[in-house]
């Protein structure tokens, strides 16, 4: 019985010292949200898109820059309930435009999971799989474009951000593609 409550208790302590490591975590946003408003293409075409490498699984990945190809990015990281359900929506979209050359990645920005567990967790969401994804695991996409949440979406083309949202909808993925595409 004392065994009992004493691993009660221990699981207690160790449930608020993770909640706590959450809130505090060095890439957790300390500002107030950002509203979720959709951005036009239009308002932000002039802003650059800073190259970002990150950790993939077998190479690093060299997002954003001035590539030619357009290129999807959103962030996420493991267990994200948002981040599933985003996951399944584009991964749906990357299948319709993969044939017209527009790469898409997930962006894990938590950047503490493994390549490997990131691979078995998104495969038992969406499969096949269209979708690039890799882990941030020195927060350079992070730090490159100032990501303060999760969910977060980059539409990246010859060296601009075309379009910039936090949780859009399918259709405006779709139209923001369709102008670029």
């Amino acid at each position: 019985m004392k065994y009992k409550v004493f691993f009660s208790l221990l699981a207690s302590v160790l449930l608020i010292v993770g909640i706590l490591l959450v809130l505090h975590h060095p890439h957790s946003s300390t500002s107030a949200p950002k509203p979720k408003t959709k951005t036009s293409s239009a308002s932000i075409s002039d802003v650059l898109a800073p190259s970002a490498i990150v950790k993939g699984a077998s190479q690093n990945i060299s997002i954003g820059g001035d590539s030619e190809q357009p290129e999807v990015v959103y962030t996420m990281t493991v267990g994200c309930a948002d981040c599933i359900g985003m996951a399944k929506e584009l991964n749906s979209i990357a299948a319709e435009y993969e044939s017209k050359g527009v790469k898409f990645y997930g962006v894990d920005i938590e950047g503490t999971d493994s390549v490997k567990v990131v691979d078995y967790w998104i495969n038992a969401i969406t499969s096949p799989n269209h979708i690039t994804y890799t882990v941030d695991a020195y927060s350079n996409f992070l730090q490159e474009y100032k990501v303060t949440q999760l969910s977060e979406l980059y539409i990246l083309y010859k060296g601009k951000i075309m379009y910039q949202a936090q949780s859009p909808s399918t259709k405006d993925v779709q139209l923001a593609l369709s102008r670029i595409v």
